[in-house]
Order: C-alpha cells, then structure tokens, then sequence
C-alpha cells in the first residue's frame, strides 16, 4: 500500500510492505510536482 502525504509545504511517498507491517518506506521530501510526477510513475507501473 502506498501513501501521497503532505506536510509544511513539501510532500513525499510512504510505502507499507505487506511482507514486512513494520517496515515503513518513505521516498525524499520533495515539491508537490515533483512527488504527483512519482505518484504517477508508481500508479502506472513505472516507478523503481
């Protein structure tokens, strides 16, 4: 499962592995159109 999440002005990804519940990702913090360019990457197939 992942997450696009905000805060003071920057945004960034978190991922929940299902193999591993305690094992949070986050991607960098970055500026919104930076993190709707990932999100879009990883709704289609894209991101690595």
């Amino acid at each position: 499962m992942f997450e696009l999440c905000t805060a003071g002005g920057l945004w960034f990804v978190r991922c929940h592995p299902a193999e591993d519940p305690a094992g949070i990702l986050e991607s960098a913090w970055m500026p919104a159109r930076a993190a709707q360019k990932l999100w879009e990457q990883i709704l289609s197939g894209e991101a690595q």
